[in-house]
C-alpha cells in the first residue's frame, strides 16, 4: 500500500528553469533546494484547488495483513478496511 502511484513530472518555469519532483502517495519531493521546494509547494496547492472526482482503489497491505478500500465517494474521502484472513494449504 505505500506505494499506490509513483510519478516523475518535470516543471519548467517562465525563465526557462526545469526542475524534476517525484510525486508519489505520500508526498512530493525534489532536490533539496529552493527551487525544487516551491516547485512542490506550487504543485500541492495546484492539487488541493482541483474537485475531487469519484474513485476507488482496492488494494492489499501486507504488512497488516488488511485489505484497504480507498477513494472518494460525492466530494468526501472514505477508507474503509479490512482484516486479510490467510490461509495455509
Amino acid at each position: 500500500m505505500e506505494n499506490l502511484f509513483s510519478y516523475c513530472v518535470s516543471a519548467t518555469s517562465e525563465d526557462g528553469t526545469t526542475v524534476y519532483l517525484d510525486v508519489y502517495c505520500a508526498a512530493i519531493g525534489g532536490k533539496q533546494d529552493k527551487v525544487s521546494k516551491e516547485a512542490a509547494q506550487d504543485l500541492t496547492a495546484y492539487i488541493r484547488q482541483a474537485e475531487p472526482v469519484d474513485y476507488s482503489c482496492r488494494c492489499y497491505y501486507m504488512d497488516g495483513p488488511t485489505v484497504p478500500d480507498i477513494g472518494i465517494k460525492d466530494g468526501h474521502p472514505f477508507c474503509h478496511e479490512e482484516e486479510l484472513i490467510m490461509k495455509k494449504s
